[in-house]
């Protein structure tokens, strides 16, 4: 897209929609910057570690009086991951901190009021090279803008998704205005191409 002149810069950025009651807009994917109406005051950049992950260093996760990845530790944001995922003795830790169990199903934790489909999207996981995976729930409390240009990603609190929907009201009618277009020009050309044929149908004839 950089070499055809379809963005301006080599950057994207993502932001996901944490209600999850609204079942159209998941969230927006920018191609080519970032969109300062998602996010709040200014985005806070990490060096890229190792390319084609976006892998970048954590100095120290601190929890009230707990501190976790205290020598340092390598991390990814990633959309594909439902999930906060970290090494099983943090994220057992942590667990306890917000008060969650674990049950003998799969590791399943649970709070202990007993809500039947409420569970920790923290999980516990060992993954050769990387410590952390920060993955959707994450993502979603923090705006994230990816850049090839300077190989670093950049992180803003979110902001949250109903005091923007009329701007992505907007962006939904321009894209079904556009796909509109599309269907239209195809029906006109199908046509089009039937007349033609039938023409020279009859030419043929005479």
């Amino acid at each position: 897209m950089i070499e055809q002149g379809l963005v301006s810069s080599p950057i994207f950025s993502v932001y996901l929609n944490r209600d999850v009651s609204d079942e159209i807009n998941g969230g927006v994917l920018i191609l080519g910057g970032s969109d300062p109406a998602f996010y709040e005051g200014n985005l806070t950049y990490i060096p890229v570690t190792r390319k084609g992950y976006w892998q970048f260093t954590i100095d120290k996760i601190k929890i009230d009086y707990i501190n976790l990845c205290i020598e340092s530790c390598q991390a990814i944001a990633d959309t594909g991951t439902p999930w906060i995922i970290g090494p099983i003795s943090d994220i057992s830790r942590i667990n306890d901190l917000i008060g969650v169990s674990s049950d003998d199903v799969y590791d399943t934790y649970k709070l202990k009021d007993g809500t039947k489909f409420c569970i920790s999207t923290f999980v516990g996981c060992h993954i050769l090279g990387i410590n952390w995976i920060l993955g959707e729930p994450f993502i979603g409390r923090f705006y994230t803008e990816f850049d090839m240009k300077n190989d670093r990603v950049g992180f803003a609190l979110a902001k949250k998704f109903s005091k923007y929907t009329e701007y992505l009201s907007l962006s939904h009618f321009i894209l079904y205005f556009i796909l509109l277009f599309c269907i239209l020009s195809s029906i006109v050309l199908i046509i089009r191409s039937i007349c033609d044929k039938k023409k020279s149908d009859n030419i043929n004839i005479l």
